[in-house]
């Protein structure tokens, strides 16, 4: 908890997990939300370079605001024609990590209003 680097922390019985990570995705808020298991561990400040270096890059912004404006101008019109669910997929392979910054800004921006479950395949695999 020092430094403000862990917000809240939880330990409560679970069904499992899956169950537990999922609970815990659904809890999360944050700028960076990592899930910390065995012996992770971080380099906060080069972490904290990269989303610098994302914000940064006008072509970075304009890709979040199309993706955003397209959501704010959808997601309502989707939950009233009875849409359980809206899949958002954002590939890179350039190499940059855009794809993963966007994603978590997205995942941050949307998930006070909306049940929000971000999957990054490569990092996810583990």
């Amino acid at each position: 908890f020092e430094a403000g680097q862990i917000q809240q922390f939880v330990s409560e019985r679970d069904k499992g997990e899956s169950h537990g990570f999922n609970k815990c995705m659904f809890m999360a808020r944050g700028e960076v939300l990592k899930i910390i298991t065995d012996d992770d561990a971080f380099d906060y400040p080069a972490i904290r370079r990269g989303a610098a270096f994302m914000r940064e890059h006008a072509d970075v912004a304009r890709m979040y605001d199309d993706i955003a404006h397209f959501l704010e101008r959808w997601l309502d019109a989707l939950a009233s024609d009875h849409r359980s669910y809206v899949t958002v997929a954002i590939g890179c392979t350039g190499g940059q990590h855009r794809s993963v910054f966007l994603v978590e800004q997205l995942a941050r921006s949307f998930g006070t209003r909306w049940a929000t479950l971000k999957r990054h395949r490569e990092l996810d695999a583990g």
